[in-house]
């Protein structure tokens, strides 16, 4: 560190690394061209960078793909590119954040001996959001409350929602031109008392009770987001009590499988090639419900991101089926 600056010097850890090095070193003097395919995100672009620097490369082409199939693969060899240089000094910049608030935080923490190990740039931010909701939960006082409904003889349940002063707050938002602290707090719906829950309860068996009015409309629900790495964890997580870095190890070996698309990624795109393929198996296996292309929320979400490499996790082949569990 030089005043308000970082000076980065890299060198090889350990033999065997050193070794690597020289093994690349001998494979590049053989060949006219050097083609580097690490991962399509910043690390793996700060790792093309590192082999350029590594290696001496002159001119290496880069390459990026989503997924290990021939097309794919093919594809990207047919246009390469220089590297991402805005990529890779994100990357670098990430690196040396990281150890700077490691180095020199953590032993700030060591003074407090109460257990803690280390300080991160990630992890002593998430850890603060963490306490602060623990004490938020902490500082909770639970209250109780009633449900009041009429069970009819038709199988219908029709549940007390609150006076019609709170129904027409609902139904009517607040301006959003208006400062918070001026609008008027709604009444709440909640009955908090058992004796209200009892008057309410003779109010409704006193009065007769008939249809005020019919509503029908027709709501139509999108499909779920495609998965980027938080959804794909959540997921995983809620269905089959994988822990994240299971899932993750799960998800690694099926893209080295060719099986997925790259699954570090905070994108919802979809490849147009995978809707077309979607529309065929859906229209083989549930053409009934088979959507517009236009009401498909997946193309609108490819459209506005057609332009980046990144794309969501998603199988490659609709048509391919579990051979065994993970």
């Amino acid at each position: 560190m030089e005043e308000n600056s970082v000076r980065c010097r890299f060198m090889a850890r350990g033999s065997r690394g050193a070794e690597t090095i020289q093994t690349l070193k001998a494979a590049v003097r053989q060949v006219k061209t050097v083609v580097l395919a690490t991962d399509p995100d910043r690390e793996g672009e700060t790792i093309a960078w590192h082999l350029q620097q590594a290696l001496n490369l002159k001119n290496p082409q880069r390459v990026v793909y989503t997924e290990i199939t021939p097309s794919a693969v093919q594809a990207a060899i047919a246009q390469p590119r220089s590297l991402d240089l805005n990529l890779v000094h994100s990357g670098l910049c990430r690196t040396v954040l990281d150890k700077l608030v490691g180095y020199k935080g953590s032993p700030l923490l060591w003074k407090l001996q109460n257990g803690a190990k280390s300080m991160g740039r990630v992890q002593s931010a998430a850890l603060h959001i963490l306490c602060k909701r623990e004490r938020e939960i902490q500082a909770f006082v639970p209250q109780d409350y009633w449900s009041v409904f009429v069970d009819y003889a038709e199988g219908l349940r029709a549940y007390y929602r609150g006076p019609a002063i709170a129904a027409e707050a609902e139904d009517s938002p607040p301006d959003d031109a208006t400062h918070p602290g001026d609008r008027p707090a709604p009444e709440s719906t909640r009955v908090t008392s058992l004796e209200e829950a009892e008057r309410l309860v003779a109010i409704a068996q006193q009065q007769p009770h008939a249809v005020a009015r019919i509503e029908g409309k027709t709501a139509q629900r999108q499909p779920p987001p495609p998965f980027i790495t938080s959804t794909l964890q959540q997921t995983a997580g809620s269905r089959l009590r994988f822990s994240p870095e299971h899932t993750m190890q799960v998800a690694q070996s099926l893209y080295e499988a060719g099986l997925i698309t790259y699954m570090r990624t905070d994108s919802t795109a979809l490849s147009p090639e995978f809707c077309a393929q979607a529309r065929q198996w859906l229209s083989e296996q549930d053409a009934d419900n088979l959507p517009q292309p236009s009401s498909t929320k997946s193309m609108t979400w490819w459209r506005g991101l057609r332009a980046s490499w990144c794309e969501s996790a998603f199988p490659i082949a609709c048509w391919t089926k579990p051979m065994r569990s993970c």
